[in-house]
């Protein structure tokens, strides 16, 4: 019987996307509390977020499971 979550395999590109996700939310959190205007966090996260893609995207290439077609 196969397992009841439909998530096997992609545990390491799950605790990946977190660490992108918290250490974005963090470094938006943190350019706030030094002084980048309310109306600019959104584009602080994009930006953040696109920054942070570059050393992010191999590792989430390494942990994504290979399938056989």
């Amino acid at each position: 019987m196969l397992p009841a979550n439909g998530i096997h395999g992609y545990v390491g590109v799950q605790a990946a996307f977190y660490a992108y996700v918290a250490l974005t939310l963090g470094i938006t959190i943190g350019l706030r509390w030094l002084g980048v205007p309310t109306n600019l966090a959104v584009v602080a996260f994009l930006v953040v977020g696109a920054v942070l893609l570059v050393p992010f995207w191999p590792l989430f290439a390494e942990h994504h499971p290979e399938h056989a077609d």
